[in-house]
């Protein structure tokens, strides 16, 4: 749906949370 760059839905939403924490904001990739 957003960043499926690895596999597991755990570590992709872990990826979005730190970038998003950086102050990257993700919607369409």
């Amino acid at each position: 749906m957003i960043v499926q760059l690895l596999g597991e839905p755990d570590e992709t939403e872990r990826a979005i949370t730190h970038l998003v924490d950086a102050g990257v904001k993700i919607t369409h990739v």
